[in-house]
């Protein structure tokens, strides 16, 4: 196994890992505090490996950790596909972030900061919208699931997808300014070897 597939499964086993265990603990909230919206960080650690990887590697992690989700998640009268539906679906948007991932790379490369954290930030605003929509607005309409409160004018409802893609810009923008190597990876198939080389000896 050469070092470009090593890092690329050390990627998507480290953002696996990172999905599963904020989906167990958001569950928990959700059964201690009775959230009727959790914000779902667990698309973070996804949009990352779709900036750094590409959108069809963080869309194969997200279906991955979406079924480990619906494995580990608590028992409820929902059928199995049902289930599974709910919790693989909304990650799949973030094959979307992966548009963005050439330019973020390369203007990040480039120390285009400013125009790093706009591909960034859109980015996160349009999959924790996607994704909301899907989890809490189709997939309950479709499946005819009743979810208290989730309603296309609620605001407080709209306001957990947006403040999950304000968390994501935040957390990816400081990954980006202070760690760029976390963004792009060795030999980047985004960037060519020059334009690689010169981010990591700089």
């Amino acid at each position: 196994m050469n070092k470009r597939m090593t890092r690329l499964l050390t990627d998507g086993l480290i953002a696996l890992v990172l999905v599963v265990v904020w989906r167990f603990i958001n569950i928990e909230q959700v059964l201690r505090l009775n959230y009727s919206l959790p914000i779902m960080l667990g698309l973070i650690p996804l949009i990352w490996i779709a900036l750094r990887h590409g959108g069809a590697f963080a869309i194969l992690v997200a279906a991955i950790a979406g079924l480990v989700n619906t494995l580990l998640a608590s028992a409820t009268d929902l059928p199995f596909i049902s289930r599974l539906l709910l919790e693989v679906t909304p990650l799949l948007v973030v094959g979307c972030a992966g548009f963005f991932a050439k330019y973020t790379q390369k203007t990040l490369n480039n120390r285009r900061l400013t125009s790093t954290r706009l591909n960034i930030a859109t980015a996160s605003m349009i999959v924790s919208v996607a994704a909301f929509i899907i989890r809490y607005i189709a997939l309950p309409l479709i499946l005819s699931i009743p979810l208290h409160g989730v309603l296309w004018h609620n605001a407080t409802a709209w306001g957990a997808a947006v403040l999950t893609a304000v968390i994501a810009t935040l957390i990816l923008c400081l990954v980006a300014q202070f760690k760029p190597d976390w963004i792009i990876p060795k030999r980047s198939k985004y960037l060519s070897r020059k334009e690689t080389s010169r981010l990591l000896n700089d």
